[in-house]
């Protein structure tokens, strides 16, 4: 099994030794410095820790541009429309400025791939491209924006094959040009895009050929951060265009990032749809944290118990919890805010029964069909998969999420094999679907499968069950139980998909290990007023289930046998009490 696949323990930031020690801390830092010894990479190893080093693919730091070796590279800087130096002003804890260096520098990319590949030679385990967006991907027409540097615009001109005018102006008119006609700028930005993309696609073909032949274990993870959520604000390179590229996906998030949104909490803010369709891009856990800028609007606010459903979320959904993130403040400020003492006591459990983790598998029978095709270019239908899914998690449903490319950055083809173990696939979007995608989910539904579609479609309606999309849509801004209902009462998904609970905030989620099955259960009853989740009494299951079942409950120090009772479809299970997570195993009797 690749190491990534295993269950890891991950820390935002590095920690002190002594405290990833107290953690038991498997990789010490998704934003961690290329420059640690060679020798912490030995050590690291010796204790079955992996190393994950941070490359960032575009900011340049004062430590980077101040340094005699790597000064060169602060002429290697973005411009904005004006020509002005462009800036990372995200990285609010830096007293000076962080500059937005261009992809289209060799000199940047050569400094780049040549820090990749010592991290490689050093035996480390895994690179993090962070802002694998580029330059590119923060293009816009502010102040300190990114764009407009003379290798931006030469690349452009040289794109101007038979439009003399517009070719021969200078930089100075062409930026001028592109900043006071829309047109122009979409088209502008739409070329930069496609080549950005694949400059990367080539840097990490480099990177993988390079690793293949010193290290071949080596991973490549990337920061595909907010996934979908800011593609109608920045552009294609925020969307899922990355995943195929990746080994596994690595990002920041914060639910809803409308503007002057704040993060909201569980369980609203759930990041189960994430979890899901992060691994549908790579087959791999999908690793989360929060965005950088979570921690800073928790300020002052007592979240530990938050950030500790967030890490069993994250395992429960097949995902991991990156803690410990929250830049720019000492130690003991991050620890005591955003990795609770109870932490230990959780990951010593899924150490203890990591093959109810690590070695169980998806069996079901519903998917959700997440095709690029129809979402990209109407990136603000991104969140009807966001609400579906989130609407499915919350009442039970157990399903995958499948996903096809968008036929512009990646092939929309959609394999027939991916759809033969699911009885019935949900389309949140599916306008303009491509023939290809087409033609297998066609060939599905002619084949005995359910399609269930919240959008007008190209799929003959002879096959399609049409559902509410505007459901979906008032589901993401409102949240109402009424809107939940109609989601689910649109989709008619057979009986043996759905697990019913008799107290809607315990989440369910089904997992198979050989004939056992698995239900990671977590509590989301989680009251923002006091931080505290109330324990839920006697909390009533129904299971699908053919024949008899013994049932064994397990949580942190507790493991206890529960009657499995027949029940129509199923067996019935009846746990006692959930105070923050449990895992449920049913085996055949």
């Amino acid at each position: 099994m690749q190491w990534y696949r295993e269950i890891q323990f991950v820390a935002a930031v590095p920690m002190p030794p002594q405290v990833a020690e107290d953690y038991s801390t498997t990789v010490n830092g998704m934003w961690a410095d290329p420059l640690s010894p060679a020798r912490d990479v030995t050590a690291t190893h010796e204790r079955g820790g992996r190393v994950l080093f941070s490359v960032p693919m575009i900011a340049l730091t004062p430590d980077v541009y101040e340094a005699d070796a790597t000064a060169h590279l602060l002429d290697e800087v973005c411009r904005d429309v004006e020509g002005e130096r462009s800036e990372c002003d995200w990285y609010y804890w830096e007293s000076k400025p962080v500059y937005a260096a261009c992809i289209y520098s060799e000199a940047f990319r050569r400094d780049l791939l040549d820090r990749c590949r010592a991290g490689v030679d050093r035996g480390m385990d895994v690179v993090n491209l962070d802002e694998i967006m580029t330059s590119v991907g923060l293009m816009n027409r502010k102040a300190r924006g990114c764009g407009f540097c003379e290798r931006c615009l030469a690349r452009f001109r040289s794109h101007l094959d038979d439009e003399g005018d517009l070719a021969e102006l200078g930089d100075a008119d062409l930026r001028a040009a592109i900043r006071d006609d829309d047109a122009l700028y979409d088209r502008y930005r739409h070329f930069h895009e496609r080549e950005a993309f694949h400059e990367m696609l080539e840097f990490i073909a480099k990177l993988r050929a390079y690793a293949d032949a010193h290290n071949p274990a080596f991973a490549i993870s990337a920061n595909v951060a907010y996934l979908g959520n800011l593609v109608p604000t920045f552009g294609a390179l925020w969307g899922c265009l990355w995943g195929p590229h990746l080994d596994f996906i690595l990002m920041e998030n914060h639910y809803r990032v409308e503007s002057d949104t704040p993060h909201l909490l569980l369980p609203r803010g759930s990041f189960a749809a994430w979890y899901r369709l992060g691994a549908s891009l790579t087959g791999a856990p999908t690793w989360i944290c929060p965005s950088i800028n979570v921690p800073r609007q928790l300020a002052g606010q007592p979240r530990t118990t938050y950030y500790l459903l967030m890490f069993l979320e994250a395992y429960a959904n097949g995902g991991r919890w990156g803690y410990y993130w929250w830049p720019g403040v000492d130690v003991e400020t991050r620890l005591a805010a955003t990795a609770p003492e109870a932490l230990k006591t959780h990951i010593a459990f899924v150490r203890e029964h990591r093959e109810l983790y690590e070695a169980a598998v998806d069996a079901n029978e519903l998917a959700i069909l997440y095709a690029d095709g129809p979402i990209a270019p109407r990136p603000e239908m991104h969140v009807k998969f966001l609400a579906l899914a989130q609407a499915l998690a919350e009442r039970g449903y157990q399903f995958d999420v499948i996903f096809a490319g968008d036929g512009r950055f990646n092939p929309d083809a959609l394999d027939p094999k991916a759809l033969e173990p699911y009885r019935t696939v949900l389309l949140p979007e599916a306008r303009d679907l491509g023939k290809a995608p087409t033609d297998t989910l066609e060939a599905f539904a002619r084949g005995g499968g359910s399609l269930v579609v919240f959008s007008e479609s190209p799929i003959d309606p002879e096959l399609v069950r049409p559902a509410d999309g505007e459901a979906l849509l008032d589901f993401w801004r409102h949240y109402r139980d009424e809107d939940r209902t109609a989601i689910l009462d649109g989709i008619e998904a057979p009986a043996t998909v759905r697990i019913v609970s008799s107290e809607p905030a315990a989440g369910v989620v089904r997992r198979v290990l050989g004939d056992r099955h698995v239900l990671h259960l977590v509590n989301y009853g989680y009251d923002e007023a006091t931080d505290t989740v109330a324990t839920i009494r006697d909390l009533r299951l129904q299971i699908p289930w053919d024949g008899e079942a013994t049932c064994t409950l397990l949580a942190p120090g507790e493991e206890r046998t529960l009657e499995a009772t027949r029940d129509e479809g199923g067996v019935a299970v009846t746990v006692p009490s959930l105070d923050l997570a449990a895992v449920l195993v049913l085996t055949p009797r």
